[in-house]
């Protein structure tokens, strides 16, 4: 879930650059069901048994959803993982380009703490970049 504000604009330009490259959009469109989500938006949403609202806090306000998600830490844009019983497994904070965000969403697509627990780490140890073979390639031409 891409938590983000209408006045927020780093979330913007995730928008604007490293939601479009061809990777990030590739592995997003493998492995995640997308959803971007105001978390300033007014209206209720019904979640199971449990209804969340706007909550009106100084000039702005907060959607409790988006609250409970990412821990009460509002900061945007944040990106919240969730696994198939829809329980949040990690947020990651702040404006990322191609070549950190790709690496996150590779191993959280893979990532099980039960039958694969390999951590972050251990992970980037092994993962190869798309973009450093296209690097490479550009310089043996």
């Amino acid at each position: 879930i891409d938590m983000y504000t209408d006045w927020c604009g780093w979330c913007k330009r995730m928008d604007a650059t490293t939601f479009q490259d061809e990777h990030i959009i590739e592995s997003i469109n493998e492995n995640y069901y997308a959803v971007k989500f105001d978390a300033e938006r007014k209206d209720d949403i019904v979640v199971g048994d449990s209804t969340y609202s706007f909550v009106p806090n100084g000039r702005r306000g907060y959607h409790a959803l988006a609250a409970q998600m990412m821990n009460g830490r509002l900061s945007y844009p944040t990106y919240v993982f969730l696994n198939e019983k829809r329980e949040v497994v990690t947020t990651v904070p702040g404006y990322k380009v191609q070549t950190d965000m790709l690496p996150i969403l590779e191993f959280m697509a893979q990532f099980d703490p039960v039958s694969n627990p390999t951590d972050y780490q251990t992970f980037m140890q092994s993962y190869v970049s798309p973009y450093e073979e296209a690097e490479e390639s550009e310089n043996e031409e």
